[in-house]
């Protein structure tokens, strides 16, 4: 199955709502509670395999934020610093 289709199945819908309802609706990072998005913290083999401790609850601005200082800090930033932002952001 694809990405795209397993955001459509109904063990994503389920999983994605049980991680909202666990984080209280709420930006995990900021706390806002507008434009929430389930982010996969890691991926599994199989898309099927995610299970909730997976996920984090994100606001749409902190989700493209984190995502794009990844981006950034692979192409141009020191290992070891790479490494601590890297940490962080899965903690988050």
């Amino acid at each position: 199955m694809s990405y795209k289709a397993y955001l459509r199945s109904p063990h994503w819908i389920k999983l994605s709502k049980a991680a909202k309802e666990r984080d209280g609706f709420r930006c995990q990072v900021c706390d806002d509670d507008f434009r929430l998005h389930v982010h996969h913290k890691f991926y599994r083999a199989r898309h099927e395999d995610t299970e909730l401790g997976d996920l984090i609850t994100l606001c749409e601005f902190c989700h493209f934020t984190g995502h794009a200082a990844l981006r950034v800090r692979e192409a141009t930033w020191p290992g070891k610093f790479m490494a601590v932002l890297r940490l962080l952001f899965e903690v988050f």
